[in-house]
């Protein structure tokens, strides 16, 4: 497995970087960036230049994007 930067916040839950998290969804750092520039994915900013992502928060919005299938 590759090494992951993560951090845990205060509230115990674990912040992921930007690399660890495209793993997680199965994308690129470049579509994870273009997801935070557009405010279309929950992040957390660090010192104004660190974008870390929790990971309650990202299980959260996974689930949200689900569609569901059409029957008949």
């Amino acid at each position: 497995m590759a090494t992951r930067e993560a951090a845990t916040s205060t509230r115990g839950d674990i912040l992921l970087d930007i690399k660890s998290a495209a793993q997680q969804l199965g994308c690129n750092e470049r579509f994870m960036r273009r997801l935070v520039q557009e405010r279309r994915i929950p992040f957390v900013k660090l010192a104004g230049t660190k974008v870390r992502f929790s990971q309650r928060e990202l299980d959260r919005w996974i689930e949200c994007q689900r569609v569901p299938a059409k029957f008949g």
